[in-house]
């Protein structure tokens, strides 16, 4: 199994209706979703994208996805109680099962009495797509005091981070984005706060020229607004291991570059530069971009 780091809590997606009690069979040929109800049923399922009810299966890197599972019916009530069970599996086209996770309502432990019953949950899209990557979100909803189940598949891929473009010779990557660490959420808009701390991560880089498992990489930052005005710059972020070198692994695992704004005037929009080389060979990877600071 592989073990991948990013945030998600529960996934499920798309849009679709009419459910009935007993048995119900659903195709959402938008986005390939299908459904399944055996003694539960529900009204509808809607996703939200970045606050916005869209129906699609595309996510671009960093978007935030809700899916909303409204009106469950069909579970035995106790007491005027409701004992809902859910599970969530993520896996890749590959077959490697990305989460598992056996039951996100355990906390539910004395039941439930919401009606109507909405189920919610979220994650952020920030699983690898480089190699054009497919996943499938398998979630399964169930009466933990009766027999009645239902189950939901979504087909979905990852596309690439908008707001920054990728121009590499000889160096590969896994993901390359902005982080808010201020909200601490990835940057999925052009505009961004002056007040918020950004990084901008590189994980996954590979390829650079070894020497007994030591690389000698070189990486500038340069931030520049509409006026030509030099925001920030660095000519080599590495100084400090410019002659030594970094172990490979290190390098591997995750660069953060940290980036503030101070309070002076700024004429957007302001062009991010940067360029990750190599000092044994000519091997680079150059990432550019557009912001606009508030």
């Amino acid at each position: 199994m592989k073990k991948i780091t990013f945030t998600l809590l529960i996934a499920f997606i798309s849009m679709f209706t009419s459910c009935e009690f007993h048995q119900s069979v659903n195709k959402d040929f938008t986005t390939g979703a299908s459904s399944r109800g055996d003694g539960l049923s529900c009204d509808d399922v809607l996703i939200q994208i970045n606050g916005i009810k869209e129906n699609r299966n595309e996510f671009s890197f960093g978007e935030e996805v809700v899916l909303v599972f409204n009106n469950i019916e069909g579970l035995t009530a106790e007491n005027n109680l409701k004992y809902p069970g859910l599970s969530m599996f993520i896996i890749e086209d590959n077959g490697d099962t990305l989460i598992a996770e056996n039951d996100l309502l355990s906390s539910i432990e004395n039941g439930t009495d919401l009606s109507p019953l909405q189920l919610q949950a979220n994650f952020r899209a920030v699983m690898p797509h480089q190699n054009n990557e497919q996943y499938k979100t398998v979630i399964k909803i169930w009466d933990k005091k009766g027999d009645g189940t239902f189950s939901y598949e979504l087909p979905f891929i990852i596309t690439p981070d908008k707001l920054l473009e990728f121009n590499s010779s000889g160096i590969s990557y896994v993901n390359i984005y902005l982080w808010n660490n201020t909200k601490k959420v990835p940057v999925t808009k052009e505009e961004i706060d002056r007040n918020d701390e950004i990084i901008l991560l590189f994980n996954g880089v590979e390829g650079l020229t070894e020497t007994d498992q030591i690389v000698y990489p070189r990486l500038s930052l340069q931030l520049i607004d509409q006026n030509g005005k030099e925001i920030l710059s660095s000519e080599n972020l590495f100084n400090e291991i410019e002659e030594s070198g970094i172990k490979k692994e290190n390098l591997a695992n995750q660069i953060p570059i940290t980036i503030t704004f101070n309070n002076g005037i700024i004429v957007n929009p302001v062009k991010i530069t940067a360029i990750l080389s190599d000092s044994n060979s000519d091997k680079k990877l150059e990432v550019t971009g557009n912001l606009t600071i508030k």
